[in-house]
């Protein structure tokens, strides 16, 4: 497969509300308890201190749209609060992330409804769905894109 018309590029750094340090519990591969601890727990055998950077900060003056995945376990909110400045400036076209049950799903959403952003989720039939019954449910992949570019995208996705 060709993707000369896409640009990659890999950080070895986690995405946060802040920039320092992190503390990452490694409970092994594809573990489902893998995630950031307090600093309280910093020196226990399975953590690991990883450095941790703002979205905004690394990406906000080098690219205009932006599709992004995030697989974070669980810190979505913590990474949307460090890409404020992408989200607020509209850089952000599509966004996928999983719904955990750790999830602070309320945060979220507040956080997108207050930048315009529209948080959906793919049905098996291929429906887009908003409907909060729909988007609540854990173990889920949730989408969000500008609140403006939804109603093409649901044209589009039928």
């Amino acid at each position: 497969m060709n993707f000369d018309f896409a640009n990659f590029e890999l950080h070895r750094v986690a995405v946060s509300d802040h920039i320092g340090k992190l503390y990452f519990l490694n409970e092994e591969a594809l573990s489902t308890t893998n995630r950031v601890v307090s600093a309280v727990r910093a020196n226990e055998e399975k953590v690991t201190i990883v450095q941790a950077d703002t979205l905004d900060n690394m990406l906000n003056d080098r690219f205009d749209r932006i599709v992004m995945k995030m697989d974070i376990e669980g810190g979505e909110e913590k990474a949307f609060i460090g890409a404020d400045r992408l989200f607020r400036n509209k850089k952000i076209k599509l966004v996928m992330f999983e719904r955990l049950g750790r999830t602070n799903l309320s945060a979220i959403q507040e956080f997108m409804t207050s930048h315009k952003y529209q948080i959906f989720r793919v049905l098996s039939s291929g429906i887009l769905s908003t409907s909060s019954e729909e988007i609540s449910i854990p173990l889920i992949n949730l989408f969000a894109c500008p609140a403006e570019a939804f109603a093409d995208l649901k044209r589009i996705a039928v």
